[in-house]
Parts: C-alpha cells; sequence; structure tokens
C-alpha cells in the first residue's frame, strides 16, 4: 500500500522494509532478514548516496544478520565497509558507531582473530558507557564481547595490553 501512496523509490519504504528486517531477525528467520536488509541497503544508497550514516547502518545490520544465518565469511565486508562509513562520518565515540566496533569485534572473535577484536571491543565499551547507564543492555552486550575477545585470546596463551572488563 505504501508503494502505491508514495511510489517505488520513497524513503518510507526503506523504513518499512527495515521493520520487516527487524521483525524476521526477532522471529531468528536470519536469511529472509539478510535479504530484506539487502534491499534496504540497495534504497538507501540510491535514495541517499553511498556514503549515507544510514547506508553505514544497514550494512552492519546486514552484517550481523549474515552472521546469524551462519554466513560468517559472507558478513566480514559489510561490517567493515560499514564500520568504516560510520567512523568517518559519526566518529568513535557515537553509539551508532559503537553499534557496529562491537559487531567487528563479534566476527573477530568468531573467526579465531580474538587477539584483534579486543580493541575494537574495548572501544565500543567504552562509548557506551560515557553515554548510557551501567546497567543497559548495550553496556552488558560490550562487556560479553570485550569477554569473549579476551577470553579468545586467554585460550591462545596470549595476554593482550591494557585493562581488563
Amino acid at each position: 500500500m505504501n508503494r502505491e501512496l508514495f511510489g517505488e523509490e520513497h524513503p518510507e519504504n526503506a523504513t518499512i522494509l527495515n521493520n520487516m528486517a527487524t521483525l524476521a531477525w526477532r522471529q531468528r528467520e536470519f536469511e529472509r532478514a539478510a535479504a530484506l536488509q539487502r534491499q534496504v541497503r540497495e534504497m538507501d544508497r540510491r535514495l541517499l548516496g553511498p556514503r549515507h550514516e544510514y547506508v553505514g547502518t544497514d550494512l552492519v545490520n546486514l552484517g550481523n544478520h549474515l552472521m546469524l544465518a551462519g554466513r560468517v565469511a559472507e558478513a566480514e565486508p559489510h561490517l567493515r565497509e560499514g564500520l568504516d562509513l560510520l567512523m568517518e562520518i559519526r566518529g568513535p565515540d557515537n553509539l551508532g558507531t559503537a553499534n557496529a566496533m562491537a559487531a567487528w569485534a563479534d566476527w573477530l572473535v568468531a573467526v579465531g582473530r580474538g587477539e584483534e577484536a579486543v580493541e575494537p571491543a574495548r572501544n565500543a565499551l567504552d562509548a557506551r558507557l560515557a553515554r548510557l547507564d551501567e546497567g543497559t543492555p548495550s553496556v552488558g552486550y560490550s562487556r560479553s564481547t570485550l569477554g569473549a575477545a579476551l577470553a579468545s585470546v586467554a585460550a591462545w596463551g596470549r595476554a593482550p595490553s591494557g585493562g581488563g572488563l
């Protein structure tokens, strides 16, 4: 119905598709969520341009959906590009960028690169702690991500520099 009202290339359609992707994710339909997120990314690229912050968020969301669908290798370029774009546009202290850093750290741990995951996991936690209350789920998620990175490093017998959790 929205497409009838607004036409095919209206930003509201990207929002609706994004909401549908979120619903699919919540229903644990990760392949469907990834397919819908691809549509969102393409529509946002056409409507907003390839260097828009929404495109960065779309890329991170797509990478997350692919990870959850078990398509870990396919997630890498989307997570990396999304993080780079959000760092450039929003900066390292933004909560959206923190989400992207945490997703990147999760990917690094998933592929056995826990030592590389420690820094983005720490940065995500620091950015969230600067803006959110300690009991916020996002802060807990960041602590968990950092813990997984540190545990991965400890399992290989390499201690990273810097503080812990």
